[in-house]
Order: structure tokens, then sequence, then C-alpha cells
């Protein structure tokens, strides 16, 4: 069980690394229109319109499509004021319960976009400016917060023994 379990995690992390890459990409292609937007608005005084709405519903992408290979490099916020003082056995108990309560702040992150995608999509909401449909939107958030409570999972089933790659292989190995 335990063997078909890390090559689910094989997998399900080369699907993190790529939503990683697409996230990167869609970033750097956000800054190079907003780059052409100031700049046309300061030197031709005509911004493009629409690129401030496009902008914020781009980093929604950025976020959600890298949040679950954030988990899994154990790259996110962490408090250690308690961590040196903590035995491991301690710390241990101290990171599954961690582990366990962002899995359930995620599962409804995930429940309540699901609920509000299909609330938008049967409403026919649009942005305001472009006129975009909302639900992918929401549908995106349901992607990266599910990919992100997956890597919970796997961090509390397989623990340390299955962790991220040193840190000198990271860019060779990842991209």
């Amino acid at each position: 069980m335990r063997e078909m379990v890390k090559g689910f995690a094989v997998r399900i992390r080369s699907l993190m690394r790529v939503s990683t890459l697409l996230s990167m990409i869609l970033l750097s292609i956000v800054v190079v229109i907003d780059v052409y937007d100031v700049l046309s608005g300061k030197i031709f005084d005509k911004p493009i319109a629409g690129v401030p709405e496009m902008t914020e519903m781009s980093m929604l992408f950025v976020c959600f499509l890298s949040i679950g290979y954030i988990a899994y490099r154990k790259r996110e916020i962490d408090i250690d004021i308690f961590n040196p003082k903590l035995t491991p056995g301690a710390w241990w108990v101290l990171d599954r319960i961690r582990l366990s309560l962002c899995l359930f702040v995620l599962g409804l992150i995930v429940w309540q976009s699901i609920e509000q995608g299909l609330h938008v999509m049967e409403k026919g909401e649009v942005t305001a400016n472009l006129q975009l449909p909302m639900f992918p939107f929401y549908f995106v958030i349901t992607y990266g917060a599910s990919l992100y409570c997956i890597e919970m999972l796997l961090q509390i089933y397989l623990g340390d023994e299955d962790g991220p790659p040193p840190e000198d292989a990271e860019i060779k190995a990842e991209f």
C-alpha cells in the first residue's frame, strides 16, 4: 500500500510542477503586459483597457496553480517559536496537528469554491470590465486547494520519508 501511495505521490507532484511552471509563464506574460500598459499610458496616454482587472484575475491563477508545489517543497510560512525546544516526538505530533488543521481549512475552501463556482456558473456572472465568465476562477481555486489537500494527506501518511529533494538538486531536478 505504501509503495502505491509513493507512486501516486510521484505523479501528483509532477502535476504540481507542471502547474507551477504554467503559473510562472503566466506571471511572466502578465509582467510584460503590465509594463506595456504602463509605458503606453505614460508615453501615448492610451493605457490598455481592462489590464488592472486582468492582472487581478491572473494573480489568482498564479497563486493557486503553484500552492500545492509550495506545500511539497515545504516553503509555506512556518513559525518556529517552539520547534527548537521540542523533542522530535513532540515536534512530530505538533506537525501532524498543523497538517490536519490545514487539511480541514483547505477542505472547506475546496467545498465552498465548488459550491460558489456552480452557483456563479448557473447565474452566468461575468467580470465588470472584460465580461469574462467568473466560474473558471472558482474552479482554479478548487484545483489548487485540492492539490494542497492531497499534499497534506501525503505528508501525513508518508511523513518525511518522501520529502522534497535536497536544496542543491532543486534547480537541476525540478524544471
